[in-house]
């Protein structure tokens, strides 16, 4: 009996101990309104309406393999720890290894700059006479050139990503549903339809990101009640990201899988230098102090747990001794 109960102590503690030292896969929560960018080899993902959820910045690791039905091969960080800002229907550009924010849920006199490689968030103000509308993650995008961020304006509520093919997609937007091209040679525009179903209709507040052969649409919100009156408050959050597979022209179909390219580095990775940098970034910081919190709760555990076993054997040789000191010393009288 004895055998057995310090066996059930020792089994509760080891799964105490490797709960505290497991790192659990982080999968984000569904919205809309948000912002996607790609630096180097990660798909950054940003801000948006997502409910109760706070985990509003995190990215998608895209120098691997991963597919669609399988979530656990979906390689997620969460960075929202390094920040508590957050906007909807902002945009965003890239400058070397910087993010630059701006719009949505603030006003464009503020601009929030994310340096991917130290992992800070820095935040400027600034002033002038332009106006510029700042709802609408798909009616306020812009480009950077020459230290000069560019804004282009309105509300057609859609996503827009350029292929390899001197072609720009338009994808999705209330209550289209549909993929539209312009070709930047003739400046032609054309209806595109993939080989396959796989698009979620009337999409919109949604991002498409094209990262080698393909390009990602994620989350956003879809209604078909009124286009005029889109009621994204009642319709949910939506947490499907779909995957277009452009690698033939004319040939366009949807996939669960995304494949990097057999001989091809992902053409965003990061130098080697950089791989082999010896900064630590924050989000280094906060697992290794997850991991050393984990190991000190173990050996916490394993100290209640080792005294709560020798107290139960102190008892346990206490009563024994007791139940033989009875039975050793019966009166004479009540021998015959």
């Amino acid at each position: 009996m004895k055998i057995r109960f310090i066996f059930v102590l020792i089994t509760l503690l080891l799964q105490i101990f490797y709960s505290g030292n497991e790192v659990y896969a982080f999968l984000p929560a569904a919205r809309y309104g948000h912002n996607a960018v790609l630096v180097k080899d990660r798909l950054y993902f940003y801000g948006g309406s997502s409910g109760y959820s706070s985990y509003n910045f995190f990215y998608l690791d895209v120098s691997k393999s991963f597919d669609l039905t399988n979530t656990s091969s979906m390689h997620w960080t969460d960075l929202s720890f390094v920040t508590s800002i957050s906007r909807t229907y902002g945009a965003s550009v890239v400058n070397n290894n910087s993010i630059y924010f701006f719009s949505g849920s603030y006003s464009l006199s503020r601009v929030d700059k994310f340096d991917t490689l130290t992992e800070q968030w820095v935040t400027f103000n600034f002033s002038g006479n332009a106006i510029l509308a700042s709802t609408y993650i798909s009616s306020v995008q812009g480009v950077i050139s020459n230290n000069t961020i560019y804004f282009f304006g309105g509300s057609t509520q859609i996503s827009i990503t350029q292929t390899q093919h001197d072609l720009i997609l338009v994808i999705g937007g209330y209550p289209l549903g549909r993929i539209t091209s312009l070709n930047i040679k003739t400046f032609l525009w054309a209806n595109i339809t993939a080989l396959n179903d796989g698009f979620i209709p009337g999409l919109y507040y949604h991002t498409a990101t094209l990262i080698n052969n393909y390009v990602i649409i994620a989350y956003g919100n879809y209604d078909t009640y009124n286009p005029y009156y889109p009621t994204i408050y009642y319709s949910g959050y939506n947490n499907n990201i779909s995957l277009l597979d452009i690698n033939q022209k004319d040939n366009y179909k949807w996939v669960n899988s995304y494949v990097i390219p057999n001989n091809t580095q992902t053409p965003t990775s990061l130098p080697t230098h950089l791989d082999q940098s010896n900064d630590i970034t924050p989000s280094q910081i906060f697992g290794i102090v997850g991991g050393v919190i984990g190991i000190i709760s173990g050996l916490v555990g394993l100290v209640l747990v080792s005294f709560v076993c020798y107290t139960y054997h102190r008892n346990n040789l206490h009563d024994n001794n007791s139940n033989e000191l009875i039975v050793d010393h019966y009166p004479v009288s009540s021998i015959s």
